[in-house]
């Protein structure tokens, strides 16, 4: 594997409530990356990031996992966040590292949003919290 720069790396969180969809797209982000040969699936344990049996035998998320995708050069490390509510605090330890934060909302479950609330919260934070640095620094 390729040795990257610290400004050639960027790690995403993929946040959204339960069942939106996150490692379906991440399965689709490298497989578009050509980082697997074929698109995993979720409900076989293909997926690369759904490999744990009993997150598969249950069809969720119960920690988070990371995949990366090389892109124009750029190592994209992509943590796939748990939506289920009682594994929060796992959704939330994804938020500390990330630069950003991709989020996924179903238009049909938009009354299930306590973990993506609590995601966008600390995301806010963080924002609020860098740019306060960046003001520091440039004075």
């Amino acid at each position: 594997m390729r040795n990257y720069l610290g400004s050639e790396i960027r790690n995403v969180a993929v946040v959204g409530h339960a069942r939106s969809g996150k490692t379906t797209l991440i399965a689709a982000l490298l497989h578009a990356a050509k980082m697997t040969a074929v698109q995993g699936r979720v409900f076989d344990g293909s997926a690369v990031t759904a490999y744990d049996e009993e997150e598969v035998a249950r069809g969720t998320t119960m920690q988070n996992a990371v995949a990366f995708a090389e892109w124009q050069g750029v190592k994209i490390n992509l943590v796939d966040t748990p939506g289920f509510h009682m594994f929060s605090h796992e959704a939330r330890a994804a938020m500390l590292p990330v630069d950003a934060a991709l989020v996924l909302v179903l238009a049909n479950h938009i009354g299930d949003l306590e973990v993506l609330r609590e995601a966008i919260e600390l995301a806010k934070r963080r924002m609020l919290d860098a740019g306060r640095q960046q003001q520091q620094q440039q004075q």
